[in-house]
């Protein structure tokens, strides 16, 4: 009987830290969620939006959104300015002719049931631009294509459009693997993470 009660005491230690944690987790996004200046860049940029989650990110917040019955995950840094928005897998049929067209014409074509289209809003000094990041089901790897709203193709550049591709960057890619495209690049805790095209792989 002691044996039992002792395995329960030490199984009860054992999972307080962890009950604790998912407790401070919990109340750090509500924290977040009723930040006033998260509040205030939401409602000025997206009026109507209500925010349903809010993840601390090593650049600043990640803010997921109800926006017109949808999901859209803006993203700020941590002066509280504006990054980017996401707007996923909207309609293929909300794309401009000019993306259309451009796509068409690239060779390319779009299966609803596979496919996913995405619309990026970010800065561009005083005024918002767009972009649209199309992802294609291809086997054995998805091609993932940019286009701006005129359409124009725009060189990956990872999940914030409008970061730059650090020269440096470049020169290393080119070095290492001659004839590679770089179609995406995220920057990390330690770096950066970069995804090209090589040999007909992603």
């Amino acid at each position: 009987m002691r044996k039992n009660i002792w395995k329960w005491g030490l199984f009860i230690l054992l999972l307080a830290p962890v009950m604790t944690a998912c407790k401070d987790d919990d109340e750090d996004d509500y924290n977040f969620r009723n930040d006033p200046h998260i509040i205030q860049t939401v409602e000025s940029r997206y009026p109507g939006a209500q925010i349903v989650e809010v993840e601390r990110t090593y650049r600043g917040y990640e803010i997921q959104m109800w926006l017109n019955n949808a999901e859209v995950d803006m993203h700020l840094d941590l002066n509280y300015q504006w990054l980017y928005t996401e707007f996923e897998d909207i309609a293929w049929t909300s794309l401009p002719e000019a993306v259309v067209n451009s796509f068409t014409q690239n060779g390319f074509t779009f299966n609803p049931r596979e496919d996913d289209v995405d619309r990026i809003e970010y800065p561009n000094g005083t005024e918002t631009s767009i972009q649209y990041r199309i992802e294609l089901d291809r086997e054995p790897t998805d091609i993932i294509l940019y286009y701006n709203a005129d359409g124009s193709q725009h060189p990956g550049s990872g999940s914030d459009p409008s970061a730059q591709i650090p020269q440096e960057v470049r020169q290393m890619v080119a070095a290492k693997y001659p004839g590679a495209n770089i179609i995406e690049m995220n920057r990390t805790a330690k770096g950066y993470e970069i995804q090209l095209w090589l040999n007909n792989a992603e």
